[in-house]
C-alpha cells in the first residue's frame, strides 16, 4: 500500500520503478483471485501494431460483457449476478510498452478506470513474470513479420487472441482464437471474458504446445523456409535464357570496328551460335541431381 499506483505515476509523467511494476503484478494476482480475466499486451504502441484497434475492440467487448451481466442479474442468477456486479471482477487489459500511441493508451486508462492499466516500459527480464500472471495474451496487429511476442506468450502458457491475417503460430480453437476482422476480434475477446471453460481449454492447449516438439514455432518457421528454399533452388527446369537479336547486332558492330576484313554476316552468325551454345543453355537442361537439404534430422535448440 505504500507504493503509489503505477497508473497514477504514469499519468503524472513520473519514472516508474521496477518495484512499482512489481506491485502492479501483485494486483494482477488479486484480479485472478477475484475470478476476473487479466489480458496482456506487450509491444510497441504504434499504428502498425494496431494498438488503437485493440483498445477499441476491448472497450466494445466490455460493453457486451456488461450486457451479459445485466441479463444475469435480471434472471435472478445470484452467483453470476454477483460476479458481474462487482467492479473488481471485471476484465482488465494490461499494456506494456511505449510508442506514438502512448497518449491514446493514457486516455483509455482515464476513461476505463480499472479496466485498462498502462505499465509503460518493463525490463525484458520481467516480461515473462508479468505474462505468467495474466490469463490471455492479445494482439490486433495485421502485419506481424514473425510475432515474437506471441511466442513468448506461448512459452508462458498463455492462450492467444490475435488476427488471422498474419498468423504463424496460433491454431484456432486449440491454443488461441483468431479474428478475421475488428468486429470478430471484439467477439473473440468477449468470448474469452465470459467463457471460463473456453479459457481453461485453450490454456491447456497452449501448455501442451510447449511440451510437443512438433508444435514448436521455431521448427514450423524453419520448415517453411527450407521448403521454399528447396522448391526455388531444386525444383523445375532452369529459366530459359533466349538469345536476343540485340546481342548479334552488338557483336557485329564490335567485330566490324575491330576487324573490318572479317566482319561478314556468316562470321557473326557462327560466333552468335557458338556463344549461345556455350553461355545460354537451352531450357531443356535440368539441374543435376543434388542432395537437397532436409530438416528432418535437424534439432532446433
Amino acid at each position: 500500500d505504500a507504493l503509489p499506483s503505477v497508473k497514477a505515476m504514469r499519468a503524472a509523467g513520473a519514472q516508474v520503478s521496477e518495484a512499482a511494476v512489481g506491485q502492479e503484478m501483485v494486483g494482477m494476482r488479486e484480479v485472478s483471485a477475484k475470478r476476473a480475466v487479466a489480458f496482456a499486451y506487450v509491444g510497441r504502441l504504434s499504428y502498425d501494431k494496431s494498438v488503437n484497434v485493440l483498445l477499441s475492440a476491448f472497450e466494445q467487448a466490455l460493453k457486451l460483457h456488461a450486457v451479459d451481466g445485466r441479463d444475469a442479474v435480471a434472471q435472478d442468477n445470484e452467483a453470476i449476478g454477483q460476479q458481474f456486479g462487482a467492479a473488481a471482477a471485471w476484465p482488465v487489459l494490461y499494456i506494456v510498452g511505449s510508442g506514438e500511441l502512448e497518449a491514446l493508451v493514457r486516455s483509455y486508462v482515464q476513461r476505463l478506470r480499472g479496466q485498462v492499466v498502462y505499465l509503460g516500459q518493463v525490463a525484458h527480464a520481467n516480461v515473462s513474470c508479468l505474462l505468467r500472471e495474466a490469463h490471455v495474451y492479445v494482439s490486433a496487429a495485421h502485419s506481424e513479420t514473425y510475432g515474437r511476442s506471441l511466442v513468448e506468450a506461448f512459452r508462458c502458457g498463455l492462450p492467444v487472441v490475435t488476427m488471422a491475417s498474419c498468423n504463424m503460430h496460433v491454431t484456432h480453437a486449440r491454443d488461441g482464437l483468431l479474428a478475421w476482422s475488428t468486429t470478430e476480434l471484439t467477439q473473440q475477446l468477449h468470448r474469452m471474458m465470459s467463457d471460463s471453460q473456453l479459457r481453461d481449454a485453450l490454456r491447456s492447449g497452449a501448455a501442451a504446445r510447449n511440451r510437443a516438439d512438433e508444435s514448436e514455432p521455431n521448427r514450423a518457421m524453419l520448415e517453411a523456409v527450407l521448403t521454399a528454399h528447396n522448391q526455388s533452388r531444386y525444383g523445375g527446369a532452369r529459366r530459359r535464357r533466349a538469345w536476343h537479336p540485340f546481342w548479334s547486332l552488338w557483336m557485329w558492330l564490335s567485330v566490324a570496328l575491330d576487324y573490318p576484313r572479317i566482319s561478314s554476316a556468316s562470321a557473326v552468325l557462327a560466333a552468335s551460335l557458338a556463344m549461345r551454345a556455350c553461355i545460354w543453355p537451352s531450357c531443356s537442361t535440368r539441374p543435376s541431381a543434388r542432395r537437397q537439404p532436409s530438416f528432418t534430422n535437424r534439432k532446433v535448440r
